[in-house]
Parts: structure tokens; sequence; C-alpha cells
């Protein structure tokens, strides 16, 4: 509620890094640690940390970034979701940089 979605062109590391992913059922299960780059600096995907307590025993996984609808408030705060649950982002391989 009071989320709008953002054009992909108008995101940015900014923007994206440290937001909460949501589900469908619009639990938090992630958040969004870093991103793959395109060699035209587009963001293709999204590396997410799953799990864990106080950035500890976190699940590290990337999923492309067309998976995730992105929105954001006037006031600037961001959340993303995505069609799937936590145990579906666990169970994807681990993302090493």
């Amino acid at each position: 509620e009071g989320y709008a979605a953002v054009a992909p062109e108008a995101l940015t590391a900014e923007l994206l890094t440290g937001a909460d992913v949501h589900d469908a059922t619009d639990a938090s299960i992630a958040e969004v640690s870093d991103l793959v780059l395109s060699a035209e600096g587009q963001v293709t995907d999204v590396v997410l940390d799953v799990g864990g307590f106080l950035g500890m025993g976190a699940k590290t996984v990337a999923i492309p970034l067309d998976r995730l609808i992105v929105a954001q408030t006037e006031s600037g705060a961001v959340r993303l979701w995505v069609n799937m649950t936590k145990d579906d982002l666990k169970a994807l391989p681990d993302h090493t940089l």
C-alpha cells in the first residue's frame, strides 16, 4: 500500500541495495546485498541475503531482476516483491562474487 512501480531504467544501486524483499504474502524474506551489472552498466541480477540473523548465517543467492517487482513510496522507501518463498530462495545455488 502506498507503493508505485519503479521503471527499470530508474533503478540504481543506491535505490536497491539494502531493500527488503517480500513474498506473495508480503512477508519479508530477504534483503538486497549486491547487484550484478551488464557490461553496459545495467542491472541484470539482484544478489539477496536470505535467512540468518543480524547478518550471520544468511545464504547469498542471485536472481534475475525481471523476476522482481520493484516499488517505491513517495517518501522514498523501496520494497521488492518476488513470486517465491524463503524456502524457494534458500534452495537456489549459492552466489559467490
